[in-house]
């Protein structure tokens, strides 16, 4: 296995990755176009947002039998070119809403395949001393993406249609299968014995044993402190995306500010705060003795207060530079309580309950929090004044303080031993 080509093939699904996030940037830069152009209410617009993470949901436990039963490299292939078809489908379909919705679904059912492989495929072909680092690197092109789908929707709305954005970025996804086709089988695939270790500590791969699938999450449930730390990362993760995807919209619609003036200081934030928030959070986790201790969960509460200061006035300031200013602290703080509260969560479990405490609070945090999040905006804003409503941002900021809550129980719960089955 020669490391020049593991890297380039990593270099590969780098350019994936933030492919696949462009369009978490491009909607919420458009979202008056796409409204105006597709005849859609803040709940159908919602629902665009909603619709991905639902396909995401889905595409997971399909994505898990195709790579047990098919090549991977034929199935990224497909997955590469299914994403490309789905994603110039949405802007092509002004027409029908069933279309819209579709091509939304059924994007996030197919980025999936990739988004679920990539790690694992770090995870089997990196060396020892790169896995962080290239893990790292895996993260970061989510933001770097999303921001890059922003920014290129921003300027291209200035100029042309919105429509071309989303036709880029299908494209961008052709020669990305093309690339993928020149690399050997062999340095996709994972061995016969990896695949094996990675599916063993699988949530799917439980499911043939439900009573013993139950039995174990019945246990993580009945963990204080893993039962209130999964809906503390949940609810924040609801809060961020919400926030990230209507902010525009709202920026544009209730305080009535220029979009030109926006879009530089949304994604500067987007882009800076919760980078800056993760890298200090772990620094000062670090620095407190570690995840274990209840140090971590002093600092965990800590953060999620500040936090909520500053969402405290968000919903009552109408200029955009403290709108920006607000805004940018609770992205800060917030993403400086996650890698803490994740940690407190996974340390609160078993060494043999681990995979599955991770992969539960996965499905958890995707259907509970990234999924509702842009239709519950939409709706609330539906009935309470339409696209003028300020009471959708008030909602989704002041749901903080119900994260708040939950961290305060994390910190106040004693760890129940599970015992090994």
């Amino acid at each position: 296995m020669g490391s020049a080509a593991t890297t380039l093939i990593f270099l590969l699904f780098l350019t994936v990755n933030t492919c696949i996030n462009m369009d978490h940037g491009s909607i919420p830069a458009a979202t008056n176009e796409i409204s105006f152009d597709l005849g859609l209410s803040k709940m159908e617009l919602g629902a665009l947002g909603s619709l991905v993470f639902l396909g995401i949901a889905i595409g997971g436990i399909a994505a898990g039998i195709c790579f047990q039963k098919l090549s991977p490299k034929f199935v990224l292939t497909i997955a590469l070119f299914s994403i490309c078809i789905f994603i110039a489908l949405f802007p092509v379909s002004s027409n029908s809403i069933a279309l819209v919705y579709l091509s939304r679904f059924m994007t996030g059912f197919f980025q999936v395949f990739l988004i679920a492989y990539i790690p694992a495929w770090i995870d089997i072909f990196a060396s020892e001393n790169q896995k962080t680092l290239w893990l790292t690197y895996l993260q970061l092109t989510v933001p770097f993406g999303m921001m890059f789908g922003y920014i290129l929707t921003a300027a291209i709305t200035e100029y042309w249609d919105w429509e071309y954005s989303f036709i880029i970025q299908g494209a961008l996804f052709i020669p990305c299968a093309i690339i993928l086709q020149f690399f050997p089988s062999s340095m996709i695939h994972y061995s016969e014995d990896a695949l094996a270790k990675r599916q063993s500590e699988s949530l799917l791969s439980l499911t043939h044993e439900k009573k013993k699938l139950k039995k174990k999450i019945y246990q993580l449930l009945t963990n204080p402190t893993y039962l209130w730390s999964i809906c503390g990362i949940m609810t924040s993760y609801f809060v961020v995306t919400g926030a990230q995807f209507w902010t525009t919209d709202y920026l544009l619609n209730v305080l009535k500010i220029k979009g030109t003036s926006i879009f530089t200081p949304y994604a500067v934030t987007c882009l800076t705060a919760p980078t800056l928030g993760v890298a200090g959070g772990g620094y000062l986790c670090h620095r407190c003795g570690g995840y274990n201790g209840e140090r971590a969960k002093k600092l965990c509460g800590l953060l999620g207060f500040l936090g909520c200061i500053f969402a405290l006035p968000l919903p009552f300031v109408g200029s955009l530079e403290m709108f920006a200013m607000l805004f940018w602290f609770i992205l800060f703080f917030g993403g400086g309580v996650m890698p803490v509260l994740t940690g407190i969560m996974i340390s609160s479990v078993k060494n043999n309950m681990k995979p599955l405490a991770s992969s539960f609070a996965s499905v958890v945090t995707n259907l509970l929090g990234y999924l509702p999040a842009p239709i519950v905006y939409g709706i609330i804003c539906e009935y309470t004044g339409g696209r003028k409503s300020p009471y959708g941002m008030m909602f989704i900021i002041y749901c903080c303080f119900i994260s708040e809550l939950f961290i305060i129980l994390t910190a106040l719960s004693k760890n129940k031993i599970i015992p090994k089955l």
